[in-house]
């Protein structure tokens, strides 16, 4: 016979015996270091008389949701006495919960540590309003980490945190609600999801920010025309509008600038130019993505000459440093489309993420063109699509509803 309840809760037990006497780095009566982090530990701090707000290190990093244990864990911590939990380690931002009228933060992402992944740029401040035990208020602004420098976000930037923050703790039938540039936690209120209106809309790809959507009311579903269909997904870049490039003083650490590239004002907004045969693109690779997902890559291209843009995946695989992989990985095409001189165009290159051994894709932009031709790219993205195709007329199913940043609709 199998163990019953009893052998179970002793096994558990017995693990956390374990981790306690092998963990060289918990403190202990003889040394410093971290108090360790199982829940049999946090209890017995916690006993004490007090106001007991808990920072919890640990967790599965990269990820969208706490796994499992960290959400028992950091419940556990509550019912032992924690009136507030900020947790952290995943690097990436992973919502909030009121659980027993405390507040829980999941993850808090990177503030000061910086790191070559796209996704763990995007991090949040958080204030917090107590009356003893007591929570008042919460507050998150959006930050955007750059170089080690901690930046307010704006732009595209802002717009995806504050959607992540949204839909994940949403989840969790917690909610925000606009407090200027930042988002005020909303227990138990979520904000209620929007239709979008698609009338006059033809096919194309389309910026939910740019369709007027707030980021803190994802979309639910769209009004339109019958024969046609969407999907919505999320841009893993953030940064391809070029309007808040440099801003704040922060030099960008996203894009390639060789030099026959350079960002310039246009209109009273930003693009990247190149001049000549060119190739741009992703600095690094991105982490944070779905495998075997459709995805596009698209751009806005304006060329002086006739000229012909290509979209490039360079992929990191699982044994290669990183260094290694940008200098060596192979360059995979994905497509490519010829640009009419004086018409901008908008380049859109349908594809797969890889489906194994893949640790980071890279997106590239080549333009074939002659040497005294420039070609402007703006709103450059790479989408990772949420979504299949949903009828127009149809809402997004409920287990679907997830962060995103684009719509891209097609005629059936």
């Amino acid at each position: 016979e199998g163990p019953g309840l009893a052998g179970v809760a002793d096994a558990e037990e017995v693990h956390e015996q374990r981790l306690e006497h092998d963990h060289d780095e918990a403190a202990d009566g003889e040394k410093g270091g971290a108090a360790l982090g199982t829940l049999a530990a946090m209890q017995q701090d916690l006993s004490a008389d007090g106001v007991h707000i808990l920072q919890y290190h640990g967790g599965l990093e990269y990820r969208n949701q706490p796994s499992g244990i960290e959400r028992t864990r950091l419940r556990g911590a509550v019912d032992a006495g924690a009136d507030l939990v900020l947790a952290h380690h995943p690097h990436v931002l992973q919502g909030f919960e009121e659980y027993n009228n405390r507040l829980i933060a999941y993850s808090m992402g990177n503030f000061l540590f910086d790191q070559y992944i796209y996704s763990t740029q995007l991090s949040m401040l958080l204030h917090v309003w107590m009356d003893g035990e007591q929570l008042v208020r919460a507050e998150v602004v959006p930050l955007y980490l750059n170089g080690y420098v901690p930046t307010a976000a704006t732009g595209d930037l802002r717009y995806d945190i504050l959607q992540r923050l949204q839909r994940l703790s949403r989840l969790r039938t917690l909610g925000f609600r606009a407090s200027g540039a930042h988002a005020s936690l909303q227990p138990g209120e979520p904000s209620a999801a929007r239709v979008l209106d698609l009338a006059g809309l033809g096919p194309g790809l389309y910026s939910l920010r740019a369709l007027g959507l707030p980021p803190l009311h994802p979309p639910r579903g769209v009004h339109g025309r019958s024969g046609i269909s969407y999907r919505v997904g999320l841009d893993l870049l953030k940064r391809g509008s070029f309007e808040h490039w440099q801003e704040y003083g922060t030099p960008s650490r996203t894009w390639l600038l060789p030099d026959a590239a350079a960002v310039e004002r246009h209109q009273q907004g930003r693009r990247l130019v190149l001049s000549g045969p060119a190739e741009t693109g992703m600095r690094t690779f991105e982490r944070a993505f779905v495998p075997s997902n459709p995805a596009t890559a698209a751009v806005t291209a304006e060329a002086t000459c006739d000229a012909r843009v290509k979209f490039l995946l360079q992929r990191r695989n699982l044994v290669d440093g990183r260094e290694q992989a940008l200098q060596h990985a192979p360059r995979v095409l994905l497509g490519a489309a010829d640009l009419t001189a004086g018409r901008p165009q908008q380049v859109q290159i349908d594809f797969h993420t890889p489906r194994t051994s893949t640790k980071g894709i890279r997106l590239l932009v080549a333009v074939d063109q002659q040497a005294d031709c420039r070609t402007a790219l703006d709103d450059l993205v790479l989408v990772e699509w949420g979504t299949s195709w949903i009828a127009a007329q149809r809402r997004i199913p409920a287990a679907a509803r997830v962060q995103a940043t684009h719509i891209q609709i097609r005629g059936d």
